[in-house]
């Protein structure tokens, strides 16, 4: 057997693909179409191309572990299903669920490496935490712009649910952390105070000063959390951080003992099992009562998407969820099940606003088995090691997962990794720095040095093999911005051969699809824009898809067709008028003199959700036309 050592400067320079990676959450541009989102999936694919040359210098996993099996199981179980579902397939999120895997597999490899892994990334994750806050307060008070129109509080994110999410997970880490500091503080102190006697002692321990400074910034965070957390109205954060920030407190040997002191009767238990009932059942009903309306919409996108998994078992492939969902809803509406709260909470169904049925409906029941079980799988490690922080974390992740859509966004998905394989570390890669004798450099065979070789060329052909176009890639989405600008000009056939160079590149993004589509059809190719509006339909379901299709089939008197099209538009959000009145029309072009004063009537008797001049508009048409000799 034969050691691997690697020189300490190199150790510092291998981490920084990583502490690049963990700058995906701040990535932002002005010059990208959706440069909040876009911005962020190329800062993520530059640091993982960063990553070849490190691959090759980290030392294998020293033991895997069967949360390791079941990520592996479930990535390619998601790969098969997207496979199987058929064309067209959503390219760029496959991409990134190849990368993600990829980034598993090295931060493995890296904590097994050096002993300082875990502490270097969770300094690192917590810093990502305080900046957003920093940033987030910023907003608050006026000093920067937030990335949302209707929203004074984003943070780096596009409106305040996911950043509320995303400070929200990382709280109880930071939480861990402050608390373990205020224990080791008084003696670190006089440790260090011990070093000031003799200057040149000062550094000869460097892991006294990083405690300090992982125990200050973690400090910090709670702190400045507190402050923006409640600003950005995100019960589902809210849920998160509860849950999360319980299981430290309650892992802290002083709240425990506390707790074991006091509840010592059957009595006391019940009396507090009891108080904690009644706190969390008043606190539901409280964050429900803010937001009501909202909740009912989410409980109905979770029973359409129920129905979705019912209909699909093995998945209908990932990224297709709005059309299998809006299929669902759409048939739903059309019957006679739906009540009227129901209609009036209708919405798009963009996500579910619960991960886990997100994973069902696009990947199948096989791999929401498989990831809540590498949930599981992976906490009791965490709790079995000692790294409740972390556990904590994940807890906080997975219950803002049940109420919102946070694997959606990039960031999350890739602090979720980090996540995961540091809770999958050895028990012996507990946070120190760096020394020249490290415990954990063990010798190996020259079976497992084969085996670290042949992954690292693998690893580093399928990161080329995924970015090979990502360059023209990000050219497109810069052009997609331009054309952007050509659309707000009404310039549409400039606009459509714009996008005509572009589309090879941009075919599974929803919304280029619909701009596209939407420049044909005001630019008069009609035939091409229902050909790209079929492809959208594949990702999305959104009315406005089926009202362009609508409009196009009745320029081309495919008076049938486009009939089909605008009642589809209705059943998938019944509370919108806008369908109802272009069937108005072309029952009008067709002169069915009936059928015009039948929809015309459910026009002017449609309940209004949000009043607008466009709806008056669409009124007053329609009265003139009434008023014609024809009808």
């Amino acid at each position: 057997m034969k050691s691997y050592t690697v020189p300490n400067t190199l150790k510092w320079l291998m981490f920084v693909p990583f502490i690049v990676l963990l700058g995906t959450t701040f990535a932002h541009s002005f010059i990208l179409a959706n440069g909040v989102v876009s911005a962020k999936y190329f800062w993520f694919e530059a640091s993982m191309a960063l990553m070849i040359p490190v691959v090759f210098f980290l030392k294998p996993i020293n033991r895997i572990y069967f949360s390791d099996w079941l990520v592996l199981l479930l990535v390619g179980s998601i790969l098969i299903v997207s496979v199987l579902s058929g064309p067209p397939f959503a390219s760029t999120k496959l991409i990134l669920l190849v990368l993600l895997l990829l980034l598993y597999i090295f931060i493995r490899r890296l904590v097994t490496s050096f002993r300082a892994a875990e502490y270097l990334i969770t300094l690192c994750l917590i810093g990502t935490a305080l900046v957003e806050c920093i940033v987030g307060l910023r907003q608050l008070y006026g000093f920067a712009p937030s990335n949302h129109e209707l929203f004074k509080l984003t943070g780096t994110f596009f409106n305040p649910g996911p950043y509320g999410g995303y400070v929200g997970m990382l709280f109880p880490l930071a939480l861990y952390h402050a608390l373990l500091f205020s224990k080791k503080e008084a003696r670190l102190r006089r440790i260090i105070a011990q070093q000031l006697l003799m200057i040149q002692r000062v550094f000869s321990r460097p892991r006294i000063w990083w405690s300090y400074l992982l125990g200050c910034l973690s400090m910090v965070t709670v702190f400045v959390s507190l402050l923006v957390i409640p600003a950005a109205m995100s019960r589902a954060a809210w849920i998160g951080i509860a849950v999360g920030s319980s299981v430290v407190l309650l892992t802290y040997d002083p709240v425990r003992r506390a707790i074991k002191g006091y509840v010592n009767t059957p009595f006391k238990h019940i009396l507090v099992t009891t108080v904690m009932v009644v706190i969390i059942g008043g606190t539901g009903v409280g964050i429900y009562a803010i937001k009501p309306d909202s909740a009912d919409g989410r409980l109905l996108l979770w029973k359409n998407a129920l129905q979705t998994i019912v209909e699909h078992p093995f998945g209908v492939g990932i990224g297709k969820l709005g059309h299998a969902v809006g299929e669902t809803q759409a048939a739903y509406f059309a019957g006679s099940h739906a009540t009227q709260a129901e209609i009036d909470r209708a919405d798009v169904p963009f996500y579910t606003f619960n991960e886990y049925l997100q994973i069902g409906v696009e990947s199948g029941v096989i791999a929401l088995a498989l990831f809540v079980g590498m949930l599981v799988v992976t906490l009791k490690n965490a709790f079995k090691e000692g790294q409740y922080g972390i556990a904590g974390a994940l807890l906080s992740l997975s219950s803002f997962a049940f109420f919102s859509y946070p694997f959606s966004v990039l960031p999350f998905l890739v602090v979720l990794v980090f996540l995961l394989a540091m809770s999958n570390a050895d028990g012996h890669n507990r946070p120190v720095m760096f020394n020249r004798n490290e415990a954990s450099c063990r010798p190996f065979t020259s079976f497992k040095r084969s085996c670290s070789i042949f992954t690292s060329i693998l690893s580093a052909g399928l990161i080329i093999y995924c970015l090979v176009d990502r360059y023209p890639t990000y050219k497109a989405w810069r052009d997609w911005a331009g054309c952007k600008h050509l659309i707000n000009a009404e310039l549409y056939n400039d606009a459509s051969e714009d996008m005509k160079t572009v589309y090879p590149y941009l075919n599974d993004q929803p919304d280029f699809l619909f701009d596209y589509a939407l420049s044909l059809s005001k630019s008069g190719y009609y035939q091409e824009s229902n050909h790209i509006l079929q492809r959208c339909m594949s990702y999305s379901s959104d009315p406005m898809l089926y009202n362009i299709l609508g409009k196009n089939c009745m320029a081309q008197h495919q008076y049938d067709q486009a009939e089909a099209a605008f009642k589809q538009a209705y059943n998938l959000v019944p509370n919108r008028v806008y369908p109802l009145y272009l069937l108005t029309k072309l029952y009008a072009e067709k002169g069915e003199t009936h059928m015009v004063r039948e929809t015309t009537e459910k026009v002017f008797n449609h309940t209004i959700i949000v009043p607008s001049n466009a709806i008056e508009e669409m009124k007053d048409s329609l009265k003139r036309l009434l008023m014609t000799e024809s009808f």
